[in-house]
């Protein structure tokens, strides 16, 4: 399966090698990563607000341990 974050990593690894990528492609790929990110928190704190448990917002969201306690803070 392809994800952006794969897509995104390879971007970056072209960047690296040739130099040649596109910089409204790596943009537009980037936009894409923190979109995703951003629905994913959205998504953890209304699951926190309806009182769900970590381990169902986790295997919801993808979101590290780490990352969902701090959006309970």
């Amino acid at each position: 399966m392809i994800t952006w974050l794969g897509v995104l990593q390879n971007l970056m690894q072209n960047v690296a090698v040739k130099k040649k990528t596109t910089p409204l492609v790596f943009r537009i790929v980037s936009h894409k990563v923190y979109a995703s990110q951003q629905a994913k928190i959205e998504t953890a704190k209304n699951m926190l607000n309806d009182n769900l448990d970590i381990h169902t917002i986790l295997k919801y969201t993808d979101l590290s341990v780490e990352d969902i306690k701090s959006l309970a803070k």
